[in-house]
């Protein structure tokens, strides 16, 4: 299960990610509703059994994968 402190700190990270790539060449204004779908995924997958580290590798990719890790406790990242 996906503590809610976890979610909302998730929500808040990619939502910081998202005002920052607004910026460039290239955004997508669709972006942001598809990470808090990864964010609902992620969720989902941990229901299913995956540890917090595999389901966010799942749903997220490259440098936001790493922006949402940091977002979580250590002690919580580790794998089963």
């Amino acid at each position: 299960m996906l503590h809610p402190v976890a979610r909302l700190k998730m929500v808040n990270a990619v939502t910081e990610f998202d005002r920052k790539q607004s910026t460039k060449k290239g955004y997508s204004p669709y972006a942001l509703a598809q990470y808090f779908q990864a964010i609902e995924r992620i969720a989902e997958d941990m229901a299913n059994g995956f540890c917090v580290l595999d389901a966010i590798e799942r749903n997220f990719i490259g440098r936001l994968a790493e922006i949402v890790k940091k977002t979580i406790p250590s002690g919580i990242l580790e794998r089963n």
